[in-house]
């Protein structure tokens, strides 16, 4: 029997988490920017999912918030591919087909080959 894989087709910016995160801990938005050195602007745009949690902005609210990055990481990284399947869906994106490259590894492998069997 095959399964289908479900995904979620609704994007939920990693910010949306953020706010959750800094009013539970009854931190409010300019003492997180002050704390991250950061203008309240970024913040801003990371809330909206206009700017993305890089791994640099992931450690810093580690370190501030005690979240582990690689949540902020997972977190940035489903709400992305989701916006891509919803491009895919809507026909705005074209894919390139990579080069076939078959051939050289064949090369490559015959040659292995030959230099094992020369010993």
């Amino acid at each position: 029997m095959k399964t289908k894989k479900l995904y979620s087709d609704y994007p939920i910016p990693p910010g949306e988490y953020l706010k959750e995160v800094i009013e539970e801990l009854e931190i409010n938005t300019n003492e997180l920017a002050k704390r991250m050195n950061s203008p309240i602007s970024m913040l801003s745009a990371i809330f909206n999912g206009d700017q993305e949690i890089t791994q640099n902005i992931a450690l810093q609210l580690e370190k501030i918030l005690g979240v582990p990055n690689h949540i902020w990481q997972g977190l940035e990284s489903d709400y992305r591919i989701t916006l891509m399947r919803q491009k895919e869906q809507l026909g705005k994106i074209n894919y390139i087909q990579p080069p076939k490259f078959y051939s050289r590894l064949d090369h490559v492998s015959v040659w292995f080959i030959t230099i094992k069997s020369n010993r």
